[in-house]
């Protein structure tokens, strides 16, 4: 059948699918407060911004991905990466305009590993993503380690 791009607000039907993907984190990786407490609302909250590469109907890999604001300035980018932009995207209220994007996870299937849908996964999220900002400040954020790096999609 061949893979296609979906949003979890285009197929609410395969969450399930989505969060039952294998996982190759490591346990201590899973206990994260910050994650404990957000991101089973993802896709509630945010639908538009978990992307899912599917076969038919079989998720073979996925994008989750949260807004948050950022002033656009390097310097501002939080040290705590990853925690920072969950905290901020589900604030009761943002304290300015989304103005960026924090990949939180990409995930293939492992029988995908080689395929190059990685790959297709990042670059299908980048135009998807800025696609529902405003403003000139454009940008998806990529957690690295503990710190964040801006990637310019304008």
């Amino acid at each position: 059948m061949g893979i296609s791009f979906v949003t979890v607000r285009d197929r609410p039907d395969l969450v399930r699918q989505m969060w039952d993907l294998p996982t190759p984190w490591p346990t201590f990786m899973q206990q994260d407060v910050v994650s404990d407490l957000t991101y089973d609302l993802m896709p509630v909250r945010y639908p538009e911004y978990q992307l899912l590469a599917v076969d038919g109907d079989r998720v073979r890999a996925r994008v989750n991905a949260v807004p948050y604001a950022w002033s656009g300035v390097d310097d501002d980018l939080p040290e705590n990466g990853w925690d920072f932009a969950l905290g901020m995207a589900f604030r009761p209220e943002m304290p300015g305009p989304a103005t960026a994007v924090c990949l939180i996870e990409a995930r293939i299937h492992p029988d995908q590993a080689g395929s190059g849908l990685g790959s297709d996964l990042v670059r299908t999220t980048m135009p998807s993503t800025s696609n529902r900002m405003s403003g000139s400040s454009t940008a998806l954020v990529e957690s690295v380690g503990l710190f964040a790096i801006p990637i310019d999609i304008r």
